[in-house]
């Protein structure tokens, strides 16, 4: 009988022989590549909370939003 970790394995080795020369996952590569070196350059952030957290509130002085600023 089959363990189950061999089971997984094997399941995933089929699903990457499958789809070894998809052309869908090459252009998803591409597209994770050139958003990682976006991320590099600072033109961009990867998802995530980026929201101020309670702790940090300190570091702003104030908060303008859409007004002109003298900043």
């Amino acid at each position: 009988m089959e363990s189950l970790e061999e089971k997984i394995k094997n399941s995933v080795e089929e699903y990457e022989k499958e789809f070894a020369n998809s052309e869908s996952l090459k252009i998803y590569t591409e597209i994770s590549e050139k958003f990682e070196d976006l991320v590099e350059e600072g033109l961009t952030k990867k998802r995530g909370n980026n929201l101020l957290s309670v702790t940090d509130m300190h570091i702003m002085d104030r908060v303008v939003f859409n007004a002109k600023s003298d900043l």
